[in-house]
Order: C-alpha cells, then sequence, then structure tokens
C-alpha cells in the first residue's frame, strides 16, 4: 500500500534513489562478519532469528542503555538508542516504514495523503482505543502533536519536529487536516522518526504533565505494570490492541545498565532476551558468540557538536582548531576498540547524495596550535565544557579527546557528565560548550532539516547560514532527483565551511538477540517494533 499519494508528478527516478539510500545505509562499522540473510529489519549476522509461525506468551527481557525521566513521549525521542522500545511498547506507532525501502505504511493511521506537500490529510483506522477506553481518533491526534510544540513540556527535538505544522482541524472523528507552514514532500518520515508517532489518552492527561508521564495511558500493544526507576519497567500486554493477533507476547521487562560490556555479557548468559546496541565491536562479537545481530538500514553519524552561541566556538577558528587538533583514530580505538568508520564525507559512499570531493579538514597538529595561539592571543581562549552522557563508550571517547588536547598550549577541556534526562535539557537550553550527539536517517528529510535549519527548535547547535537553509528548504520541497543532489551538494559544502560538528564515527545500530526471539523489525530511525516480537518456548 503506498501511503503517500500526491495528484503532483513523482518522478521514479527520486524513489529508487530514496530506496538505495536505505540499502547502502546498512551497518555502521568497519568489520565484516558475514552473514547476509534478512529479516524484516535489516541485515542479520550469527544465526538466524526464531523463524516459523510466531508463538504467543512469554516474558522478553529488554535490556537498554538509557532510561527516560519519564514515560511522556514529549520527553522522549523515537530512535533505537534513547527511547525507542519504551514509546513503541506503550504507545504503538501511527505510522511505521517499510525496513528495506523506507516508504511510509500504516499504522494507526490508514493512510496519509497529500496534494501540494502542504496541505495533509491523516486518516485513523476505526475501532482504536486507548487502555482507558478513549477513543484514539483526530481530536486525540491533535491533542498529542499540540503538546509537541510546546516547549514547557516538550524536548527541543519534539518541538523542532512538530513546529512545522501550523494549523490543525479536525474533519470528522477520523480524519485530521493539517497545513505546514513550508512545504514539505517528506512530512511522513518526520512522523515517524519523532514523538508525532506517539499518540496519548486526552482523558489521561487530564491529570496532569507529571501524572501522566509517570502513570501513561497508550493505545499500544502494552500497558505499565510497574517502574522502579533505575531498575526495571514491566509492561503486560494489552488484549484489546488494534491488530491482531498481536501482541505475541505476554510482557515485557526493560532493565537499564550504561555499560554495553554488561548488556552484551546479559544476552550471552541467559540474563536478557535482548539488548539495543551502538558498537560494531559487539555486533561482530555477538555472531561469534552465537547471538543474532539485526542491523537496521541506517545513514548518519556520530558527531561532537559545538555551541556556535557562545565561546569558544562562537568563533570559526576555534572549531577549525578541534578538527585539526583531534586524531579520530585514536578517540575511536579508546571508545570502540578500533571499531567504526571515520566519517570523511556527510553521505555514505554508494548513496545518491554522496560527494567524494566534499570532505571534511583532517588532522593538522602544526596548523591546530597555530589557531589556538591565535586565539589566546587575542584574549580568546579554547576552554570548554565537553558535557557526555552516562554511556561507558561516550566516556571513553570524550577521555582520548581529552588527553589528546593536553598535548596542547592554549586550551582546555573538562568533562561533565549527566544522566540523558539532564543532558537533553541542557543541550534544549545551549548549557553546554560540546557535547557528543548524533543524526540517524534513511532519506536525508528530515533529519538535516531539523537538525540544521536556523529557525528549527532541534538547531541545538544555533547554526545560521541562510544559504545553508535555502539548501535544505529545497531538499524538503522537491522530489525530483536531481534538484535534491545539487541542493545537498550545497548542504556539504555550507558545513565544511562552518564546521558546526566533528563527524567521529559512522552511525551503527543492531538488536542483539538470542536465536529464541523472532518478528525482529525496526521503522524510522531504528527505532524497535514491540508488537511484533515472540520467543521461541521450547
Amino acid at each position: 500500500m503506498r501511503m503517500i499519494r500526491r495528484r503532483v508528478a513523482i518522478r521514479a527516478a527520486a524513489l529508487a534513489a530514496i530506496a538505495s539510500l536505505a540499502i547502502a545505509a546498512c551497518g555502521g562499522g568497519g568489520d565484516d562478519t558475514g552473514g547476509g540473510s534478512d529479516v524484516q529489519g535489516g541485515a542479520v549476522q550469527g544465526p538466524a532469528p526464531a523463524s516459523g509461525p510466531p508463538e504467543h506468551g512469554g516474558t522478553l527481557r529488554i535490556q537498554v542503555g538509557l532510561e527516560p525521566a519519564n514515560l511522556d513521549p514529549a520527553t522522549m525521542q523515537n530512535s533505537y538508542a534513547v527511547s525507542g522500545a519504551y514509546g513503541n511498547a506503550l504507545y504503538g506507532q501511527l505510522l511505521t516504514t517499510d525496513p528495506e525501502t523506507g516508504e511510509i505504511r500504516p499504522g494507526f493511521a490508514e493512510s496519509l495523503t497529500t496534494a501540494d506537500n502542504t496541505l495533509y490529510t491523516l486518516r485513523l483506522r476505526d475501532g482504536i482505543s486507548f487502555t482507558d477506553g478513549t477513543p484514539l481518533d483526530a481530536e486525540a491526534v491533535k491533542v498529542s502533536w499540540e503538546r509537541l510544540k510546546d516547549p514547557k513540556i516538550s524536548l527541543a527535538l519534539n518541538v523542532s519536529a512538530a513546529a512545522p505544522v501550523d494549523e490543525m482541524r479536525v474533519v470528522d472523528p477520523l480524519t485530521l487536516e493539517f497545513t505546514l507552514g513550508q512545504p514539505s514532500a517528506h512530512f511522513g518520515q518526520n512522523i515517524v522518526i519523532s514523538a508525532l508517532n506517539w499518540i496519548v489518552s486526552p482523558t489521561a492527561l487530564a491529570a496532569g504533565d507529571q501524572a501522566f508521564g509517570e502513570r501513561p495511558v497508550g493505545a499500544g500493544p502494552f500497558m505499565l505494570d510497574e517502574w522502579r526507576r533505575g531498575d526495571r519497567l514491566l509492561l503486560v500486554r494489552n488484549p484489546d490492541y488494534f491488530e491482531k493477533p498481536l501482541p505475541y507476547l505476554d510482557a515485557v521487562e526493560i532493565r537499564v545498565d550504561t555499560d554495553a560490556n554488561r548488556r552484551l555479557q546479559s544476552v550471552q548468559t541467559g540474563g536478557a532476551d535482548f539488548i539495543i546496541n551502538t558498537s560494531a565491536e559487539h555486533t561482530a562479537k555477538a555472531a561469534e558468540l552465537g547471538l543474532v545481530a539485526t542491523t537496521p538500514l541506517l545513514n548518519g553519524m556520530s558527531i561532537l557538536m559545538f555551541n556556535m552561541a557562545k565561546p569558544p566556538f562562537d568563533d570559526l577558528r576555534a572549531r577549525q582548531a578541534l578538527f585539526a587538533a583531534i586524531d579520530l583514530k585514536l578517540a575511536l580505538d579508546s571508545a570502540y576498540n578500533g571499531y567504526g568508520e571515520i566519517p570523511t564525507t556527510l553521505f555514505r559512499e554508494g548513496t545518491p547524495f554522496y560527494s567524494p570531493d566534499l570532505t571534511f579538514p583532517a588532522t593538522d597538529r602544526e596548523r591546530a596550535q597555530a589557531l589556538f595561539d591565535e586565539l589566546a592571543a587575542e584574549g580568546k581562549p579554547v576552554d570548554f565544557v565537553m558535557l557526555i552522557t552516562q554511556a561507558v563508550d561516550s566516556n571513553k571517547l570524550a577521555q582520548s579527546i581529552q588527553a589528546q588536547l593536553e598535548t596542547f598550549d592554549n586550551v582546555n577541556m573538562e568533562i561533565e557528565t549527566a544522566d540523558s534526562a539532564t543532558w537533553f535539557t541542557r543541550m534544549g537550553a545551549g548549557d553546554f560548550g560540546a557535547t557528543t550527539y548524533g543524526w540517524i536517517t534513511v532519506d536525508p528529510e528530515p533529519s538535516l532539516s531539523r537538525f540544521m535549519t536556523s529557525t528549527s527548535a532541534g538547531n541545538l547547535m544555533k547554526l545560521n547560514d541562510p544559504e545553508l537553509d535555502e539548501a535544505l528548504a529545497i531538499g524538503k520541497a522537491s522530489t525530483d532527483l536531481q534538484t535534491r543532489k545539487e541542493a545537498y551538494r550545497t548542504v556539504q559544502e555550507r558545513l565544511i565551511a562552518t564546521l558546526p560538528f566533528l563527524p567521529y564515527n559512522r552511525t551503527h545500530a543492531s538488536l542483539i538477540t538470542t536465536p529464541k526471539v523472532g518478528g525482529i523489525e525496526t521503522y524510522g530511525g531504528g527505532s524497535p517494533r514491540i508488537d511484533m516480537l515472540w520467543l521461541d518456548q521450547d
């Protein structure tokens, strides 16, 4: 079923380009662990996952690296590494994507249509209710999306996702019309990679935002049973889930461990069935240990993001100095034991928008010291705090960068660690000098425009470049492949000129499971579907 239907012409070449981008984006590390069989969600390394008719019953034990501050979608991020498992279990999906092509597919919504890339119509399935009995209707979608636009409630990333929606009108209980402030040919992708995909019960919201975040009500495949913060979250099956016979599981238990090595050991020794993994090394090790590693089809990169709104990184020379000073191979060796891939270009080789001649600056110690000295002589020393999460690999990366910078004069970097909720809050408030971050995508839109456009709430680095804004707007509005190639070439040129972030690793994600887990599928930014998972009971 083709979900986005337009009365304007869409060139087949553009659609083929998006599909090839998705397929080429598989993996993120420099290792070659074999495999190549596929399930819904991406390439598989190691043994095959459970197959055959899905079985009912059992409790799936998941381990993740981060715990959300609360369970309100406005405060969560819809991605594989952050809150995807939580959100999809509790709230299900308004829309999903084909894991091979990235094409929009139905979820709670049966269609999303547009005639002009500005006025959209969202049509919901009939008969779906939240677990408190409230209908999941057009008004509920409108209420959920309006909350995401409120910066007092919502993360900056979710504000930026909802901000393009100017007006919403409930046509009838199952139909919502909405108008975008600027044309976007790819707004369905914006929904599936953000919290716009998670709809909440308006009735439950009446208890207040804090109460809702602690006792959320969605229409997803599972319901909250117990949450012991810092320990475990227990979810039980929603018997009224709209898509029968899903879900197959009786319950899902989610535990948090910030140490990726312990997470891998846990699934190896039987302490967990399923872990969220961001390490190329652990993907390789999983196959060697007889575990299943499913790698979603993603593009993107991990970055050191600079705050361009305040010293020292409001000065281009400070950013140039960091590029010249840091040996990324040493940093990756420290954080990931040599696994991974240093991005030299914005897009991967083999994808439609790859430009091999547009490369980020290389290490040049002599130039770095000259820039540090020049800035210090002007009374602008490069002195900053690098804000990171509690993840072990982030700490190793930061310590490597700090050690490298200590070999130069006139530069000082301190490391500050924060829990994920504080990290998100401080990024949104601009309370950082530099921080580890990342973007993931299939098509460049909407990730790049949300992250880089000067007026976007998701532009956490405060990049302001009119030429870049114009190119991003063209890439967002067009479906013509050549037009988009030219636009994204300009995007790459402006990023190299302004250097708002330092790329250090190509995105890597895998879902590591025991061979007893079946129904593995991801959508959007690698967000794992929980409704389709099942356990081989033998």
